[in-house]
């Protein structure tokens, strides 16, 4: 029996296809770091541990209360992880307010981002018979209340769960089962909680995908109230399922300052807030020049760009391959050498159940007697030397699969890695001023301009008032 199609199961399946792309930036220091897939869905992983170590049972509730912070999203998806039900509280709530919401849901474990909303709890504690643990996110000082348990010391309880403990639990979600708490702000009365099952969350981020919502490569900063489904969807839901990455923003005052420095390929926002980022097409720019071969400098708009030339070109290759690709316009170019290769049983028969997709993508392949298949055309950008291997891989997802949203995951990857094997501009090739402008501009004219195939940006930006600062200029 096939495994349920779940958010848990979504993000544990990007950890496996792209381990070593960035999942989240948080800003440390003043400078913002990655956590890739891999570390990412570890720190969840962990963190569900440590709920179940808590005695969460499957369908045990968990509430969080605190800004937009990698702690929040990775506590939320933990607890889904576990089989249970996060349900988020707005930071402006009073403490009469997050009384309500915790014993309403009957959490047993909540996540508190500082001191302030911890003093919301302890002022209410004698109202929360069902409350046991209170975790506070990193950063927070040490709080002296047998309750409360570090960012850290919540992790430590993990050790003595199993990792097949916690598998057992995934593969125990179903999809109609409730899977988060979405609670209204109560400005009629006393909050709603609306319950939104596994499939629900599923199907909703799925569908904005197909519609155009996110894909890998993609990149958001995380600002509005985690609390509110739309935020979730942005920052929890549409991720863990295209595979983008999330920066959090600082704070809220700080957005305008980090949509600057992290310029994100979207940002979601409701009608009253102000505009924060406009995407640069069509912007001017002019081309300073070139940078140990490795970079293209560029003016735009009262900033300096530093432009990765090899990677903003994987961009540009990326983004026409996908056209071809995903798009299925069937374009092919003709094999001056035809390709022969053979294949085993179970390999040719996903290869003729595919066949008449593989000819809509722009591939013509003619069996050749017995076991051997030729390749007499291909879609553009395809190497000789890797189109059986890669023409396989696509039978086989369409095979196994059997679903749109499978085989265009593979697209994806496939596109990546026809990106870096096609003749791409490579790190020390010297680039004329018409080959400088002619890779920026087509940079510009990309979905997601600003990072790699692999999730590495294309750029640094750095504004005037930003170098000025570097020489004490006031």
């Amino acid at each position: 029996m096939p495994a349920a199609d779940t958010i848990p199961r979504r993000i544990l399946d990007q950890a496996r296809r792209r381990p070593a792309s960035h999942a989240y930036f948080a800003k440390q220091a003043g400078v913002w770091r990655p956590t890739t897939w891999r570390h990412y869905v570890d720190e969840i992983r962990t963190a569900a541990r440590a709920l179940i170590a808590l005695g969460l049972p499957r369908g045990g509730k968990v509430a969080i209360l605190g800004f937009n912070r990698p702690e929040w999203v990775i506590f939320d998806h933990a607890a889904m992880m576990a089989g249970g039900v996060p349900a988020g509280i707005y930071t402006t709530c009073s403490a009469e307010e997050v009384q309500y919401i915790v014993h309403h849901c009957e959490a047993h474990v909540v996540l508190v981002e500082d001191l302030g909303q911890w003093k919301k709890i302890a002022a209410q504690k004698s109202n929360l018979p069902l409350l046991r643990h209170v975790v506070t996110m990193k950063g927070c000082p040490p709080i002296d209340d047998p309750m409360v348990l570090s960012w850290e010391a919540f992790l430590a309880k993990a050790a003595p769960i199993a990792d097949q403990t916690l598998d057992d639990r995934i593969d125990a979600i179903e999809p109609g089962e409730l899977a988060t708490l979405i609670y209204t702000s109560g400005t009629t009365g006393p909050p709603k909680g609306v319950m939104l099952t596994h499939k629900n969350l599923a199907w909703t981020a799925q569908t904005m995908i197909d519609h155009g919502g996110a894909r890998a490569g993609d990149s958001t900063l995380s600002y509005l109230p985690l609390s509110h489904i739309a935020e979730q969807m942005t920052t929890i839901l549409l991720p863990a399922t295209a595979g983008a990455t999330v920066y959090f923003a600082e704070s809220i005052e700080k957005v305008p300052d980090n949509l600057r420095e992290v310029p994100p390929t979207g940002v979601f926002g409701v009608p009253a807030q102000p505009t924060l980022w406009r995407r640069p097409d069509g912007t001017e720019f002019r081309i300073v020049g070139q940078s140990h071969e490795l970079f293209v400098l560029v003016e735009v708009e009262g900033e300096l760009w530093v432009v990765d030339q090899h990677a903003s070109h994987e961009r540009v290759i990326y983004e026409q391959v996908l056209e071809t690709l995903h798009r299925r316009k069937g374009e092919a170019q003709p094999l001056l050498l035809p390709i022969t290769f053979e294949l085993a049983p179970t390999a040719r028969a996903a290869l003729e159940e595919a066949q008449e997709y593989l000819t809509a993508l722009g591939f013509d392949i003619q069996p050749f007697g017995g076991a051997a298949y030729q390749v007499q055309a291909t879609p553009p950008y395809f190497r000789a030397s890797d189109t059986p291997e890669l023409i396989i891989e696509l039978a086989q997802a369409r095979a196994d699969g059997r679903s749109e949203n499978s085989v265009e995951a593979k697209i994806e990857d496939l596109a990546a890695r026809v990106a870096c094997k096609v003749k791409s501009v490579k790190a020390g090739q010297t680039l004329t001023p018409e080959a400088m402008k002619a890779l920026v501009k087509s940079l510009l004219d990309c979905r997601s301009p600003f990072v790699c195939p692999h999730g590495r940006p294309t750029m640094v930006r750095l504004s005037v008032q930003q170098l000025a600062g570097q020489f004490d200029r006031r």
